[in-house]
């Protein structure tokens, strides 16, 4: 199959190339009108995007792989015509030419999406505020990736070319992840156009209430809540100086105890080495690949049939669906019970806590999945305090009467 590439003319791969570019767009074009069409009759932004989800995420998402992977293709097999003598050097040339057309791709399909989406989503950003965030970010990704290949290159020549074959993929994996921790604080301030906490004393009380738990160094943000739906709570980043990212919304909806028992949760991740864990996790990962990779090896060696290309893909994405979509949630839901019984040791009234849980569960645009998965929470949280759903919901009851952020 990739054999048939190295015999097309360069005329007939630049218009492979923009037959591909072609059937992003026209998907997106249509996307686009059945979005519109079903949110003129749902009325609602979160049943439009449920209802849209698998056209929305999924299919779109595998056409533009597809379509990455076809360029990657075309310009690897054109460049090995002129650079023979340097096969690695091609490889990583046209991964990082393909990852600049994916980009451009993405940049163009969000302005092509960008009125769809401002009324769905009901930001308040300009079009021009939006390109430059997107290329601020996708810039920020791409010199990531020539990095990673310089450093993936360096690896392969040699003298480490002996080394790359042995143990050199697996440092190479360690060290991207590595990348992707530092980055992620700074990639997140990006992606969310936070906003330093303006209220001085909010953000004093927090600051007072985090440093008597032992953080020191810490910084307060806040971000559009209609950006960030799938996120439960406050969001907690960094090393060293950490960083508590809220919605918007928290500030309006919820009172200072309540606020308080999120920020407890955050510290609980904290010192449980959350973030560590994550990275440890997708580390992990590059473990079933190897294992699927050594079987089908012993396999074609012991019973001397090759195994199909189709085969081999498909058995990774079985494995990378299972520990991604099967393994890896249960393994959240673990961490996020030991951090909410971090809370409850702290001393925290579990009716706070269950009570903003709650609201931050009504949240406009929240997805169905996540509402479920925070009712669970909830009653696990009451389960484990003794307490019952009548004096949460009295609790609220009295809360809903009007008691201000800054009053208690």
């Amino acid at each position: 199959m990739i054999s048939w590439f190295f015999y097309l003319s360069l005329t007939n791969k630049i218009l492979f190339g923009i037959a591909g570019l072609a059937v992003i767009f026209l998907y997106v074009f249509w996307l686009n009108s059945y979005i519109f069409h079903v949110h003129q009759k749902t009325k609602s932004p979160e049943h439009t995007l449920q209802q849209v989800k698998f056209f929305n995420k999924y299919l779109y998402l595998l056409l533009v792989f597809l379509d990455f992977i076809l360029n990657n293709l075309l310009i690897w097999t054109q460049l090995s015509r002129v650079l023979y003598d340097y096969p690695y050097l091609v490889v990583y040339m046209s991964l990082l030419a393909a990852f600049f057309v994916f980009l451009l791709i993405i940049m163009i399909n969000q302005q092509i999406s960008f009125n769809v989406s401002k009324e769905i989503r009901g930001f308040t950003v300009t079009r021009k505020d939006k390109l430059g965030k997107t290329i601020r970010v996708l810039s920020m990704l791409f010199i990531f990736l020539v990095v990673i290949c310089f450093i993936a290159y360096g690896l392969v020549s040699q003298p480490f070319g002996d080394f790359y074959n042995g143990y050199g993929f697996m440092v190479l994996f360690v060290l991207v992840i590595l990348c992707i921790s530092l980055l992620t604080p700074l990639l997140f301030g990006k992606v969310m156009d936070v906003e330093p906490l303006v209220n001085q004393e909010l953000k004093q009380r927090l600051q007072n209430y985090v440093k008597k738990e032992g953080i020191q160094n810490v910084s307060f943000y806040t971000f559009q809540s209609k950006q960030k739906r799938k996120k439960n709570n406050v969001i907690v980043t960094g090393y060293r100086k950490k960083y508590f990212y809220f919605a918007e919304d928290h500030f309006n909806d919820l009172t200072m105890k309540q606020l308080e028992s999120l920020v407890a949760c955050g510290i609980g991740q904290i010192k449980q080495r959350h973030s560590l864990i994550r990275n440890a996790l997708l580390l992990f990962s590059l473990f079933p690949l190897y294992g699927v990779a050594y079987f089908i090896n012993w396999y074609e060696n012991v019973s001397w049939v090759i195994v199909p290309v189709f085969t081999t893909v498909l058995i990774y994405v079985i494995c990378l669906v299972l520990y991604s979509r099967v393994l890896l949630p249960f393994i959240f839901r673990i961490m996020e019970r030991k951090a909410d019984q971090y809370v409850l040791n702290q001393g925290v009234d579990y009716r706070d806590f269950a009570t903003a849980l709650l609201k931050v569960k009504e949240l406009k645009g929240r997805p169905r999945k996540v509402k479920r998965l925070m009712d669970r929470r909830v009653k696990w949280i009451i389960q484990k305090s003794g307490g019952s759903w009548e004096e949460v919901e009295r609790h609220q009851d009295d809360l809903n009467k009007g008691v201000a952020i800054l009053e208690e």
